[in-house]
């Protein structure tokens, strides 16, 4: 399916579950935090995101972690990307966290917690469904492809 297809699907709040991040560091060094201290396995891989309804699109930091245990998948993606941002409204956050799978929000609000007791977090917390209906770009997300041959681990 071509990518200019995506953006005439809606989105589901069942389908996706998103978390804003606000915090005093940069994506990669709170990726490797995550896999070094949670001992999971968040790769980097910069997506284009459809960030608008115009549909220009915005290269973005993101790490991408793949539970194939639980079929669960998540990203990590800097807000800010090259040429704009996914949200704008303030205050705006630095990440967004979304997952998709059955298992993703208690997951989540695990590493939110986590994440709350860390010096350079000032907040971490859910997205309301009315909001994430509005992310179009979360379908974007998913269409890159996860299995990228040059994917590199933060873990050491």
């Amino acid at each position: 399916m071509p990518k200019h297809d995506l953006q005439h699907f809606p989105i589901y709040p069942s389908d996706f579950y998103c978390a804003f991040i606000h915090g005093q560091l940069e994506l990669h060094q709170l990726a490797w935090n995550l896999n070094h201290f949670l001992d999971l396995e968040f790769w980097r891989n910069d997506v284009l995101l459809n960030s608008d309804e115009a549909g220009n699109g915005s290269e973005h930091h993101c790490f991408v972690y793949n539970h194939s245990d639980a079929e669960v998948v998540y990203w990590l993606v800097a807000n800010q990307g090259m040429n704009s941002f996914l949200f704008t409204k303030k205050p705006r956050p630095d990440f967004i966290l979304v997952g998709k799978g059955e298992t993703a929000e208690l997951q989540m609000q695990q590493w939110m917690d986590w994440l709350k007791t860390k010096n350079l977090i000032s907040l971490a917390y859910f997205v309301d469904d009315k909001q994430i209906q509005k992310m179009n770009w979360l379908l974007w997300l998913e269409s890159n492809d996860r299995n990228n041959n040059n994917e590199e681990k933060y873990n050491d």
